[in-house]
């Protein structure tokens, strides 16, 4: 309603200064009355009201704009969220069927080698008994002896089925382990795809480390950080070495003096020494390193190397083997892992665990 009134008011100045219509001036010669001035105060009066009227409309307007400017801001931020939400939601499930689906491909990559060890035994099996059968001369001994090989085979074989199976069924089950005999269980199981691209393993004999964990899920880490270092020397020139080198150690941490109290950052507690001056719980840290002659990393590349999908291999793999390697150590051991490369020089992963 002001600007209504405002432009009709403009409008009639513009028509005045350009002589449009004629304005009756006389009342300014003539002497104000009392009459005259209560109409102009009537007029004024009116004119205020409608002011006022028209300022609380404008202000209503803005009130009712500004709520709902706050409820579509909130509608919007509650529908982002649930966006978002719902976004990960798919992204987590997408990415544990992927985990799965690459869990089943590392068991078809997997299948070549267990097939090749599956025959070894079985040749030694039938090569035995053939000769078993055509020899009629031989002694009671020999006959022992090549018995006792075609068992020793058989046994074998039933480790190798039993394995597989147990890997297929995937069970849960934590127990008492030696670290070696699982990193010994890996090697075995890529020895096939190494010799493929003409790639050493080395690993000396490990000292002894039990841990209470998931054999199999520990197994499956090795064999995909293992299954990395063979694809990265197979990247090298066949004149250049292509070695994997597998180390442990284990050193003990060195414990306060008697009486001191220190944080256990790895279980978020205080200890205090005990009156012998020892921790009351011996604690030592593991360290196995798996490094390799390939063709290395880029350093601007190493920091996304455990990101999902992310692989510097195009034409192999979808980039989960080691984001998997490192959340089954983590849940497993509550491993550190960290890798140090060169590009042409190789590559080290480092898993770090405290042993209690």
């Amino acid at each position: 309603m002001a600007i209504a009134l405002g432009s009709y008011l403009g409008l009639l100045d513009y028509a005045h200064q350009h002589n449009l219509i004629s304005v009756d001036e006389s009342w300014m010669h003539n002497t104000l009355y009392a009459n005259y001035s209560m109409e102009i105060t009537i007029i004024l009066l009116v004119i205020s009201g409608i002011t006022w009227l028209a300022y609380q409309e404008i202000e209503n307007s803005l009130r009712r704009a500004r709520r709902s400017e706050v409820l579509v801001k909130k509608e919007r931020d509650t529908l982002e969220e649930r966006v978002l939400a719902r976004t990960k939601e798919l992204e987590h499930t997408q990415l544990e069927r992927l985990k799965e689906t690459s869990r089943l491909t590392e068991i078809g990559k997997l299948s070549a080698g267990l097939m090749h060890d599956l025959i070894n035994p079985l040749t030694a099996v039938t090569m035995h008994i053939d000769q078993l059968s055509k020899n009629n001369s031989i002694n009671a001994g020999e006959i022992r002896e090549q018995i006792n090989v075609a068992l020793s085979a058989t046994n074998q074989l039933s480790e190798l089925i039993d394995r597989i199976r147990r890997e297929l069924s995937n069970r849960n089950e934590s127990r008492v382990i030696e670290i070696g005999e699982t990193v010994k269980q890996a090697i075995h199981a890529v020895q096939y795809n190494a010799n493929q691209v003409s790639t050493k393993i080395e690993c000396p004999d490990f000292a002894s480390c039990k841990v209470t964990a998931n054999p199999l899920r520990l197994y499956r880490a090795w064999v995909n950080i293992l299954t990395n270092a063979i694809e990265s020397c197979a990247e090298n020139p066949i004149d250049r070495e292509r070695t994997v080198f597998i180390s442990f150690t284990i050193e003990s941490i060195d414990f306060p003096r008697l009486g001191s109290t220190w944080f256990d950052c790895a279980h978020h507690k205080s200890l205090t020494t005990s009156h012998s001056g020892q921790i009351a719980r011996d604690k030592q840290k593991c360290q196995l390193i798996i490094k390799d002659t390939g063709c290395g990393i880029d350093s601007k590349l190493l920091p996304f190397i455990f990101d999902p999908f992310f692989s510097t291999k195009s034409e192999r793999g979808i980039g989960l083997g080691l984001n998997i390697a490192q959340e089954l150590l983590r849940q497993e051991l509550s491993a550190d892992i960290s890798v140090e490369s060169e590009p042409t020089k190789g590559t080290s992963f480092i898993i770090s665990w405290s042993k209690n």
